[in-house]
């Protein structure tokens, strides 16, 4: 799948975990830009990511993630641009 259609899949599991549907999440979004999106809701979060987008992230990477963007070329690399 191209960039911009997991970048579009990323962001909904985001609205849709964090209930933050009416707020503006792009590639440049950080966990403190989100409310409740901590550590914990970080790991669920990766896990919903995995579940809807049929990747498995790389561990030793997802604590790394700063941003949105960052996830999605974790998913990326995984393989999720695969059709």
């Amino acid at each position: 799948m191209p960039d911009r259609h997991i970048e579009a899949k990323v962001i909904a599991v985001v609205q849709r975990t964090f209930q933050a549907e009416d707020q503006a999440i792009t590639s440049e979004t950080e966990a403190g830009d989100v409310a409740g999106w901590d550590s914990v809701a970080h790991s669920n979060l990766i896990m919903d990511i995995e579940d809807e987008l049929g990747v498995s992230l790389d561990l030793n990477e997802v604590y790394d993630y700063q941003t949105v963007g960052d996830i999605v070329e974790g998913v990326r690399k995984a393989g999720g641009d695969k059709p």
